[in-house]
């Protein structure tokens, strides 16, 4: 669609907003950065759950305080997912895909598991 200079300066006003409003919502993590932010950007962005995977052992390594953290901003997304706060502008659908959520949060869970069996001296396959 064409839009005028007028409109696509509303939508990049209206997109910084929100980008503002999601920043404040979420704490720092211990580096200062929004990495957690970002990383749930990717994920829900791939396709399939092997790549979703790559991108958070790739980008959490074997920490297990930055999948907690991380895990932490999962279930506060689906918690505001679920809830009717995104109901205030009745014509807007729920922004986010609250199935795709639980199921990343499901995989930083199994995630988690491994790196615990990891980390205790556990040398056999988790499979």
């Amino acid at each position: 669609k064409n839009m005028t200079g007028a409109e696509q300066l509303l939508m990049l006003l209206k997109l910084l907003r929100e980008r503002l409003k999601a920043e404040a919502a979420f704490k720092m993590d211990k580096t200062g950065k929004k990495e957690n932010l970002k990383l749930l950007a990717y994920c829900l962005k791939v396709k399939n759950d092997e790549e979703r995977e790559q991108i958070i052992v790739k980008n959490m390594g074997a920490s297990l305080d930055r999948l907690d953290s991380f895990a932490e901003l999962l279930l506060g997304s689906i918690d505001y997912a679920e809830s009717t706060s995104f109901q205030l502008s009745p014509q807007k659908a729920s922004p986010l895909d609250v199935e795709l959520l639980k199921r990343i949060r499901t995989q930083v869970t199994e995630l988690k598991k491994k790196q615990t069996y990891h980390a205790s001296g556990g040398t056999a396959s988790w499979e």
